[in-house]
């Protein structure tokens, strides 16, 4: 096999196991800015700002999108600047978004991180549930500011669709639940996570073959 082709080989399997489980969305409320520390958005299926027709409000309830760098916010975003706090003004609120042509049969998880809220001037860890075409899991609760990670699980059904829900557990206050980093990804298939170790695998022969490799020398008495 010529280096060349071995190249090839390594840039081929990789790229088709990372491809295959490429996240579908990435939600981070980066692309909302606004100079005050927080902006309301109510329900009545009212998308949030400039994220529209993407996420849509539930109902009568109202979300915030937090600006951290406003004056009296506590909570700090995961990364960038903004999370998005699922109690608006004494609510609890839900968002809900909904993803199309996915694989009938294929597995796909939802990530997210989530804090308490302490805007209010002490940490608080009301809960939310996650849910996927009506199946919900939790209530998740994180009583610290600090952002932790949480999963969900889903199969995709005949319709090629889902139906994914953040929906606040309460109590209604003006203090809910810190989101951010929601994302949707396929779960790798076992032959995908084949072709990835086969990857890894090439790639760690190469660079034992170029250390085991002799290096050049030159016959005595010719020039350097």
């Amino acid at each position: 096999m010529t280096r060349h082709t071995l190249r090839l080989a390594i840039a081929a399997s990789l790229m088709s196991a990372t491809a295959a489980h490429a996240a579908i969305f990435i939600e981070d409320f980066e692309n909302y800015t606004t100079t005050s520390n927080y902006t309301e958005f109510s329900g009545a299926l009212t998308p949030i700002g400039s994220f529209a027709p993407n996420w849509l409000i539930g109902g009568s309830t109202t979300v915030d999108v937090v600006n951290t760098t406003g004056p009296g916010i506590g909570s700090v975003a995961q990364q960038g600047n903004y999370w998005l706090d699922l109690n608006g003004t004494a609510s609890a609120g839900t968002i809900t978004r909904y993803i199309g042509n996915l694989t009938p049969g294929q597995e796909y998880q939802v990530s997210f991180q989530y804090a308490a809220n302490i805007g209010g001037g002490a940490a608080t860890s009301p809960g939310f549930t996650v849910s996927v075409n009506g199946a919900s899991s939790g209530p998740f609760s994180n009583g610290t500011a600090n952002f932790v990670n949480g999963t969900y699980s889903f199969t995709a059904g005949p319709s090629m669709s889902a139906s994914i829900m953040f929906a606040a557990t309460g109590p209604a206050s003006n203090f809910g639940p810190a989101l951010d980093n929601i994302s949707v990804a396929a779960v790798p298939e076992p032959h995908e996570w084949a072709m990835m170790l086969a990857g890894l695998g090439l790639v760690a022969w190469a660079a034992r073959r170029r250390r085991e490799a002799p290096s050049a020398t030159l016959p005595m008495g010719a020039a350097a």
